[in-house]
């Protein structure tokens, strides 16, 4: 594993898409669960089953509001590919820790306002 910057860890897009698909099940639908597994798993093969699981519960709900005809947010296949790559350059722990911090923040949707906060819309 090379040197690991926080940074690097926070700004990268998949990180940035799953913790919004982790907030995004946690204010709608209080899916405390994926947290919790989240929280205890130490190795890629934890990571990976519990992303699965996630990734099976956030699709259920989704799927719900989008035949409602709302809009609906889902990762990338690419994202998916890209947060595998990253816990293979950093480990497990620091992309936990980022996503767990991007599941409990408030999103804003425009950077340049600051004011409208993230629903799932």
């Amino acid at each position: 594993m090379s040197k690991l910057k926080l940074a690097d860890v926070y700004d990268n897009e998949a990180v940035q898409a799953f913790g919004r698909a982790l907030n995004l099940n946690l204010r709608t639908d209080q899916d405390y669960a994926s947290l919790a597994e989240l929280e205890y798993c130490e190795n890629p093969e934890d990571f990976s089953d519990v992303l699965k699981r996630f990734l099976r519960r956030y699709e259920v709900p989704a799927a719900r509001r989008e035949r409602e005809g709302k809009k609906v947010f889902r990762p990338s296949d690419e994202q998916l590919r890209g947060i595998a790559a990253l816990v293979d350059r950093v480990g497990v722990q620091p992309v936990r820790a980022a996503l767990i911090a991007y599941a409990l923040v408030w999103h804003e949707r425009s950077a340049t306002t600051g004011k409208e906060k993230q629903t799932n819309d």
